[in-house]
């Protein structure tokens, strides 16, 4: 039997989820007889979060008009997002049964399943949500290294040494991108949607 891509094991949560391509249609048992798929990787954002910033802030005081009263506090997952990341997590369920990852109501061990989330409350929370649907049998653990609300830098990858002379090219390439006017060209070419 051959074997798919060997990808690492974990289902990471980066805290809508992207759904990778095999996983769009059921394959051919024939498929199936044929590869069997070993590990998978799934990288995703926090689902439906409420705005950074509050009715209080600048931002909320800029209209006349009332902002939606929304089910969490400012940049906390929804009730909404909690409720989509569990039928996200129920729909991979599915897909992993059907790829042969996992038998139905399986209980992984640490080995099997690690599942990784920024320390922000609507990564964590949705990493929960997700879980819940994934394996709702299995109260499967969700990692993060800070305290809730604090921002992890696995997952906010900064440039940390960066030379005068990288700025100067990344400068001239992002300026070519604009012709004539460079940056500004930029600007100049985006177009209205509406």
């Amino acid at each position: 039997m051959k074997t798919l891509a060997k990808v690492l094991v974990a289902f990471t949560i980066l805290g809508g989820m992207a759904i990778p391509s095999f996983a769009q249609k059921q394959r051919s048992q024939d498929f199936k007889d044929k590869y069997k798929l070993k590990e998978a990787v799934v990288l995703s954002r926090h689902n439906i979060r409420s705005p950074l910033s509050d009715s209080k802030s600048t931002l909320g005081r800029m209209t006349p008009h009332q902002w939606n009263k929304w089910t969490a506090g400012k940049s906390e997952l929804t009730l909404r997002g909690g409720v989509l990341e569990t039928q996200m997590g129920q729909y991979f369920r599915k897909w992993a049964v059907d790829a042969g990852l996992f038998p139905e109501n399986y209980n992984p061990t640490a080995d099997d399943l690690n599942v990784i989330a920024n320390s922000m409350q609507r990564c964590i929370a949705t990493a929960q949500y997700f879980t819940s649907g994934f394996m709702p049998v299995a109260n499967v653990r969700v990692n993060h290294r800070y305290t809730p609300s604090k921002m992890d830098p696995l997952f906010n990858p900064q440039l940390t040494k960066v030379s005068p002379e990288f700025v100067e090219m990344a400068m001239q390439q992002i300026n070519a991108m604009g012709g004539k006017k460079g940056i500004v060209g930029i600007n100049e070419k985006i177009k209205p949607t509406m």
